[in-house]
C-alpha cells in the first residue's frame, strides 16, 4: 500500500469508522515535520489511491510537538452550523427535499434525496444545528462529504476480500481487501446463516502497508455508548408540548399567529389550521385571541392550534363561530323543541299580512248607507286565511 497522507502530511495510522447512518469519522496519527502544521477546514484523506474528503473538527485535533492528531468528518462542516427556524407549507405536500434543499443551501452543505417524501402540508424546522433535520432518518455521506438522504445502496465488494475471523456471538467479522468495505455490502460466508450477511458498520484500520476492516453483520447492534444516547435522545422532544402564540389573522380556514415568548428553535410566525376539540365546530377568532399550538404525534410537519384561552382572555369570544351536524344540534336537555327558522318566521308573517291586508266585510243595513243601523250585520271574510307553513328549524333544538 502507499504512503497514507492527509493534505500531503505523512500519516502512520488512520482509523475510519464508517456507520450505517450518519457521517463517517476519521481519527488520523500525523507525523509532522519541522514548520508543518495541521490542516483546518477542508481536507483530503488519500488511502494510498482511495481519496476522502471531509471537514477537520477542530475540537478533536491538536499537536503536541511533531507528534499529532487530526479528526476528519465526511461533510462540508455545514452540518454544525445553526439554522434559523422556517415554515413550510404546501397544500400539496411539503416534500422533504423541499425542506432539506434550502437549509443545505443555508449551511453550504450537499444533499441529495434518493428516497423523497411528503412530510405533510405544514412543516416546522426549529432552530438550532443544521443536523436537527436529519435526525430520526435514514441517512449517511458518500466519500466526497456529500449527504445522501434514504437508505444505503447495495455495492459490490472490493476485490480480493478475505475473512480473516468470524466473532458469530457478537455477529463481528473481520476482512481484509483491496478497497473499502462499507456498509450495505453482502459478505458471502459458509459460516453465516444462510451463507451470506449484510455488513452493518464498519471500522477501518489502516496503517502504511495494511488495512483491515471490523465490520458488523445483519445490522450487529450499535456501541453502547449509542444505544445509551439513542434511549435518552430524542429529537421530536420540542415538539411534544404545547406553546403560546396571539391569532394576528384567520385566512382561508387557516390561522396566523405570532409566538407571544419565543419557544426554543420554534418560529416567531406560523400559519395553521385548528383541531378545536368539538366535532362540527369552526371559528374565527378575534385578532389578538390568545391560542396554543401543538404538535400531532410530536411531528413537525403536522402543528395544529389546539386550543383557544377561556373567558379570562380579553379575546376570547371569536369574530364567527360555526356549529354543525348531520342529524340534530340540541342546545339543551330533553325538552328542548325545533327552534323557528328566521326566514321561514319572516315569510310567513309576511303572507299573513298580505292575507289581511286583502280582506274585506259585508255588512247587511236597513236604510241608506249613511244610516246604517247594524240591526241584520253580517261579518263575512270574503277570503279565508287558511293554514300556514312549519317555521320549524330542520335540525336544531332549544330549551
Amino acid at each position: 500500500m502507499s504512503t497514507l497522507t492527509l493534505n500531503k502530511l505523512r500519516v502512520s495510522r488512520a482509523t475510519i469508522r464508517f456507520p450505517q447512518v450518519g457521517a463517517w469519522v476519521a481519527d488520523v496519527d500525523v507525523d509532522l515535520e519541522t514548520g508543518q502544521t495541521l490542516p483546518t477546514g477542508l481536507a483530503e484523506l488519500d488511502l494510498g489511491g482511495q481519496v476522502l474528503r471531509g471537514t477537520i473538527d477542530p475540537a478533536s485535533t491538536g499537536a503536541f510537538g511533531l507528534l499529532a492528531s487530526a479528526r476528519l468528518v465526511g461533510h462540508r462542516g455545514g452540518w454544525w452550523k445553526a439554522a434559523r427556524a422556517q415554515q413550510h407549507h404546501n397544500d400539496a405536500g411539503v416534500r422533504l427535499s423541499t425542506v432539506l434543499a434550502p437549509l443545505a443551501a443555508e449551511v453550504g452543505e450537499v444533499v441529495t434525496v434518493s428516497t423523497d417524501e411528503v412530510l405533510g402540508i405544514d412543516y416546522v424546522r426549529r432552530a438550532g444545528v443544521a443536523s436537527q433535520a436529519l435526525e430520526a432518518r435514514a441517512w449517511y455521506t458518500d466519500l466526497t462529504g456529500a449527504t445522501i438522504v434514504g437508505p444505503r445502496v447495495a455495492q459490490a465488494l472490493p476485490a480480493g476480500l478475505q475473512v480473516l475471523s468470524l466473532d458469530l456471538s457478537r455477529n463481528l467479522a473481520t476482512v481484509s481487501a483491496d478497497g473499502l468495505v462499507l456498509p450495505g455490502m453482502v459478505l458471502v460466508d459458509d459460516r453465516l446463516d444462510g451463507g451470506r450477511g449484510t455488513v452493518g458498520e464498519v471500522v477501518a484500520t489502516y496503517e502504511p502497508g495494511s488495512s483491515r476492516f471490523t465490520c458488523s453483520i445483519d445490522g450487529g447492534g450499535p456501541r453502547l455508548q449509542e444505544a445509551l444516547q439513542a434511549l435518552t435522545r430524542d429529537p421530536r422532544a420540542p415538539f411534544s408540548r404545547v406553546y403560546r402564540y396571539r391569532v394576528v389573522g384567520t385566512s382561508a380556514g387557516r390561522h396566523d399567529l405570532q409566538a407571544i415568548r419565543s419557544a426554543p428553535g420554534l418560529p416567531d410566525a406560523l400559519s395553521i389550521s385548528a383541531w378545536p376539540g368539538l366535532p362540527g365546530l369552526d371559528a374565527t377568532p378575534t385578532p389578538a385571541a390568545e391560542v396554543l399550538v401543538g404538535f400531532i404525534e410530536g411531528d413537525p410537519a403536522r402543528p395544529y392550534l389546539a386550543a383557544w384561552q377561556g373567558p379570562e382572555g380579553e379575546a376570547y369570544i371569536p369574530r364567527k363561530i360555526a356549529l354543525d351536524a348531520t342529524e340534530e344540534i340540541r342546545l339543551g336537555g330533553l325538552l328542548a323543541k325545533l327552534v323557528a327558522h328566521a326566514e321561514k318566521v319572516d315569510a310567513n308573517l309576511t303572507a299573513l299580512q298580505v292575507k289581511f291586508d286583502a280582506h274585506t266585510h259585508v255588512v247587511a243595513t236597513t236604510g241608506t248607507a249613511a244610516a246604517q243601523t247594524g240591526t241584520a250585520a253580517a261579518v263575512v271574510p270574503t277570503q279565508a286565511v287558511g293554514p300556514l307553513p312549519s317555521c320549524a328549524a330542520s335540525k336544531t333544538f332549544a330549551e
